[in-house]
C-alpha cells in the first residue's frame, strides 16, 4: 500500500471509531479496474484483459448486537442505512449507492446458506469516480463480500492481506 493509502485506512478508522464508537475489525480494499480488452465480450465467451488501477475501495466493517447492518459513507452527502439483518436481499429501486453493499452481504450470505447474519457495521471510503467505466460499483460490492467474510470467516475468498490488517480483494 502506498502512504496515501496509509493516509485514507487512517482517516477511516478514525471516522469510523467516530460513527460506532468501536475499532473496525478489517478494512478491505478492492481496486477499480479497467477493461483493457474485453468490453461487454466476456458474457459471449471471448477473453477480457482487465486491469487493476489505483483507485480503490475501502470498506471497515465490524460487528454489533443490534441485529442490524448500518451502512455510512465516509462522504456525508451519501445518505446512510440501516436495516435489519433479514433485509439484505430487498433492493431500492432504483439501487442506492448502499446497495451495492447489501449485495455484496447478500452474495456471502447465499453462497454459504446461511439462514441469519450477525449485525454488522460498515463505512465504505470510495477512491474509484462514479459512472466513469472503473467499475466502481464492482469495487463496492466485491469490497462488501471480502468485508463481510472477514466477520464470518468461513469462506476463503482470494484476497491478501497486508501487515496493517487491510485485504485486497
Amino acid at each position: 500500500m502506498s502512504s496515501t493509502d496509509d493516509d485514507e485506512v487512517t482517516s477511516l478508522k478514525q471516522y469510523f471509531v467516530s460513527q460506532f464508537d468501536q475499532q473496525p475489525h478489517s478494512i478491505v480494499r478492492a481496486p477499480g479496474r479497467i477493461n483493457l480488452i474485453g468490453e461487454h465480450i466476456d458474457y459471449n465467451g471471448y477473453s477480457v484483459l482487465p486491469i487493476a488501477i489505483k483507485q480503490s475501495v475501502f470498506v471497515a466493517v465490524s460487528t454489533n448486537t443490534e441485529n442490524k447492518i448500518n451502512i455510512l459513507n465516509y462522504i456525508p452527502s451519501f445518505p446512510q442505512y440501516s436495516c435489519h439483518v433479514s433485509e439484505v436481499s430487498k433492493i431500492s429501486k432504483p439501487p442506492a449507492w448502499y446497495d451495492y453493499v447489501l449485495c455484496g452481504i447478500y452474495g456471502v450470505q447465499q453462497e454459504l446458506k446461511l439462514a441469519t447474519l450477525p449485525g454488522m457495521n460498515f463505512v465504505v471510503m470510495g477512491k474509484v469516480p462514479m459512472a466513469a467505466g472503473l467499475s466502481s460499483s464492482s469495487a463496492l460490492v466485491c469490497g462488501a463480500a471480502v468485508a463481510t467474510n472477514s466477520i464470518l470467516k468461513t469462506v476463503e475468498i482470494a484476497s491478501t492481506l497486508t501487515a496493517n490488517g487491510t485485504a485486497n480483494a
